[in-house]
């Protein structure tokens, strides 16, 4: 709109700059007839000035379409709704999933705390303390508990406490892990 009132405005200036001037020293038939001529001119100078800038910015403008596609919108918001609709199902799949751990791992607690119990009664028993297959289930239930605590960061605990651990702790850790000595 700025543009097309400006090139307006200019091409309705150039008309009109010399018009009083022009009137005031008209004093012939002929200088009428000579005026008129130049203003013709002129106009017809400006007029394809006007159909070369003005009028292809209006055809242009009268071209241009404001309608709203619904069938369109209607696409982008079901597209829209199908992706939010997938997430939904992935957020509640994730929570399926991390309700389940929960519950196998309060059955694990469970379990590991039965048989630590057993072992501990069976431990203090000398004659069974004495067999070496129960020194091997023992080792491989510690092992099994520390497999277990390996799943750990599964768990997100808000609050959970800062501990320090020793380098040589990490070591140890990793040397009986890899089974290096």
């Amino acid at each position: 709109m700025k543009d097309y009132r400006e090139r307006a405005k200019r091409l309705s200036n150039s008309l009109s700059e010399n018009k009083e001037k022009t009137l005031n020293t008209i004093v012939s038939k002929e200088q009428v007839g000579q005026f008129t001529n130049e203003v013709e001119n002129l106009y017809s100078t400006l007029l394809a000035e006007a159909e070369k800038t003005l009028f292809p910015l209006v055809e242009h403008i009268k071209r241009l379409s404001f309608d709203i596609d619904e069938e369109q919108v209607q696409g982008a918001y079901k597209a829209q709704y199908e992706q939010m609709k997938y997430q939904w199902e992935q957020t509640r799949d994730t929570a399926q999933l991390g309700i389940a751990v929960e519950i196998i791992d309060h059955e694990f607690n469970q379990l590991y705390a039965k048989i630590n119990n057993q072992l501990g009664v069976l431990r203090e028993n000398n004659e069974v303390n004495s067999i070496s297959e129960f020194n091997f289930l023992e080792r491989n239930f510690k092992q099994l508990e520390d497999k277990y605590a390996l799943l750990s960061p599964l768990y997100r605990i808000s609050g959970a406490l800062v501990k320090d651990i020793a380098g040589n702790t990490i070591y140890n850790y990793l040397l009986d892990f890899l089974k290096i000595k």
